[in-house]
């Protein structure tokens, strides 16, 4: 059994590197292009997330903001997963591999942008944790 580990162990340390690379610089480019080209829809989804200020299960219109971008975008986009309302789950593509991004975008109560300063209920300072 050791000689049949050993042998495995072998073959992943042979097999691993040939899939597992870094990218290019081509690559790299590319990423950084369409992260450049996309950085002020970003950033109007993270202001407009920090100002909604939606505490969890209550994200109404985070959630509907975040369906009209990715609509908008071509994703494929399902709401009310597991009896929850807020809950959005989006598909772009077909086959493998699948990528999920997971994100949360509920607020904190009492929560603020100030570090050691907590906010009354109630106010709009609680902020996306998103």
């Amino acid at each position: 059994m050791r000689t049949l580990a050993k042998l495995a162990l072998t073959l992943l340390a042979i097999v691993l590197p040939l899939k597992c690379r870094a990218a290019s610089e081509e690559e790299k480019q590319f990423a950084w292009s369409v992260v450049e080209r996309n950085a002020a829809p970003m950033s109007k989804i993270g202001d407009s997330l920090f100002y909604f200020a939606e505490l969890g299960m209550q994200e109404y219109e985070s959630t509907k903001l975040m369906k009209e971008v990715l609509d908008a975008a071509g994703f494929s986009v399902e709401l009310g997963a597991a009896g929850m309302p807020t809950n959005l789950w989006a598909h772009w593509g077909s086959g493998h591999p699948a990528v999920a991004i997971v994100t949360e975008i509920d607020a904190l109560p009492e929560g603020s942008q100030t570090p050691m300063e907590l906010s009354p209920l109630g106010e709009r300072s609680a902020r996306s944790a998103g």
